[in-house]
């Protein structure tokens, strides 16, 4: 991953191929999904348990990334997006 995020960037656009993701955007991402859980803005009481469970699964996965870089060091940027959509799955306008 690159170095500086770029702060006026939204989720979608982190999601976008042509983006390159850092450590600070899925840092930016963690926190803005935890903002939009706790506002409320957000489709997760309709969504079903096992959905849920991946959305959950998927962020500790890029939590743990995050605190442990050796980990994540062979991935390529689509696997940290796909962690990214999985766990923003229901918390995207997109998905609205």
């Amino acid at each position: 991953m690159t170095l500086q995020p770029d702060k006026s960037r939204t989720l979608e656009e982190l999601l976008d191929p042509g983006y390159p993701l850092c450590r600070d955007d899925v840092i930016w991402a963690i926190h803005a999904l935890k903002q939009k859980a706790a506002e409320g803005n957000v489709r997760l009481p309709e969504l079903p348990r096992p959905r849920l469970m991946r959305n959950y699964y998927a962020l500790a996965e890029l939590s743990l990334l995050l605190l442990h870089p050796a980990s994540g060091k062979g991935m390529e940027q689509k696997e940290w997006k796909a962690l990214l959509r999985e766990a923003s799955h229901g918390m995207r306008d997109a998905d609205r």
